[in-house]
């Protein structure tokens, strides 16, 4: 899913034009941006208009000039294309749908049409259309109500407001006093300390965990056998009498899957530090699907890049990044982006070359043998494919080695500027 999905097609189309300005570098030529768009003119006119009306809503300067012939962008230096998406898609109606569910739970289509102030029949048709959107991460809203596995419901949520900056967010998903004694307590227990990036990662998740609890209508069919495989795991334990005491404070009725939840968040979106984690791999069972699929994956490329190895501690950093994105395809199901899915994976494959593309590939089908039940799961294995290109990228600039190049200052100042150059250019000849 791209979060842009979340715009009305206006907005998309918007979205599209300052993207397209932005890839050309701010100047664009009027008729090669509308025949890109598809617009006829009196409607590429309106756009035009509209998107410089965009800075005046978020009080910044986005500025549409043109002539005859060209389209000129202009942005001050703290204004970027993926602010300026983001500040649509806070104030888009499908986004304030979702964020009126987590927090009210349910809501009747009446209801709804009551607080936005639209007609019911505007109600079903985007219901509709987050349907669509949310079949990737199995969920539905039915009945004034997300369904779905609990454990989806709450990953669909934690990563679409990791895309919103803490100051936007609700307050019940920010840093605030009721949950400094959790997370100083995970902190003791874990004998870590987590930096600022990481508390608001367990922040927002506590938020939606809250606000989740109190749901009357909830599903773990998926996490039964999974809890069974990792409840002896010792970061596993470790995390389970921490988070039980501290929801032995609410009112509401606990599930006995509460600790597998929040385990499957933490060692999935980097909350430990490299250091921490390196510690709990030590004791990790290497039985667990999670450690097994680590365990062949940097086998195949070790093998293809054998006699050569990376020291110890790039192999811990491969090993860090490496670990969360096993976790995360185990444990959930679809990806949300902000850039198109298909583009980057091909621009990465073309970074990476033919080889290390074969082995992509071959990192695809390790991962589909090892978990069988993400073999239909598309956008979730391109998401692992991109993933994947990423570990490759930097195991490749780790092994690559520094060139010292000598230059004879003796030749004639005419050939040694030329060699000078050539090697600046990275061109020859």
């Amino acid at each position: 899913m791209k979060i842009e999905q979340l715009l009305e097609k206006k907005e998309q189309l918007q979205v599209m034009i300052l993207r397209e300005l932005v890839l050309q570098g701010g100047v664009a030529a009027v008729n090669q941006l509308r025949k890109q768009i598809h617009l006829s003119k009196s409607s590429f006119d309106q756009y035009m208009e509209e998107i410089s009306m965009i800075g005046v809503r978020m009080g910044k300067r986005v500025v549409i000039k043109r002539n005859e012939f060209q389209v000129i962008l202009e942005l001050t230096e703290d204004v970027s294309l993926e602010k300026i998406l983001l500040f649509l898609v806070r104030q888009s109606l499908k986004f304030k749908l979702l964020v009126h569910l987590l927090e009210h739970h349910q809501a009747s289509i009446i209801r709804l049409a009551t607080v936005f102030h639209i007609s019911e029949s505007t109600v079903f048709r985007k219901i509709k259309e987050l349907n669509q959107l949310l079949q990737e991460f199995s969920l539905q809203i039915k009945n004034g109500q997300l369904y779905g596995e609990e454990l989806q419901v709450r990953y669909f949520y934690f990563v679409l407001f990791q895309f919103i900056p803490e100051s936007h967010r609700p307050l019940f998903l920010r840093q605030t006093a009721d949950k400094s004694p959790f997370i100083l307590g995970l902190e003791r227990g874990l004998k870590t300390t987590f930096s600022p990036i990481s508390s608001m990662k367990v922040t927002c998740w506590l938020g939606i965990m809250h606000k989740r609890l109190l749901s009357e209508k909830t599903t773990f069919n998926t996490l039964k056998e999974k809890k069974l495989l990792y409840q002896k795991d010792q970061l596993y334990q470790a995390i389970s009498p921490i988070l039980s005491l501290y929801l032995s404070r609410t009112a509401a009725e606990l599930s006995e899957y509460e600790p597998l939840m929040f385990y499957s968040f933490f060692v999935s979106f980097g909350v430990l530090d490299e250091a921490s984690f390196y510690q709990y791999d030590l004791t990790r069972s290497k039985k667990l699907p999670t450690a097994v699929l680590d365990t062949y994956i940097r086998e195949t490329i070790v093998w293809h890049y054998r006699p050569r190895r990376l020291n110890i501690q790039e192999e811990k950093a491969v090993g860090y990044q490496l670990a969360q994105i096993n976790n995360e395809f185990y444990f959930f199901q679809g990806t949300m982006m902000i850039y198109d899915q298909e583009h980057l994976l091909h621009q990465q494959k073309k970074m990476l070359g033919q080889s290390l593309s074969q082995l992509l590939e071959r990192l695809r089908k390790t991962a589909i043998t090892q978990l069988p039940s993400k073999k239909s799961q598309d956008p979730t294995l391109s998401y692992l494919m991109l993933q994947y290109a990423n570990i490759l990228l930097m195991i490749d600039f780790y092994i690559a080695k520094s060139v010292k190049i000598g230059i004879d200052l003796n030749l004639s100042n005419f050939f040694s500027s030329i060699f000078i150059e050539r090697i600046k250019g990275n061109q020859w000849y």
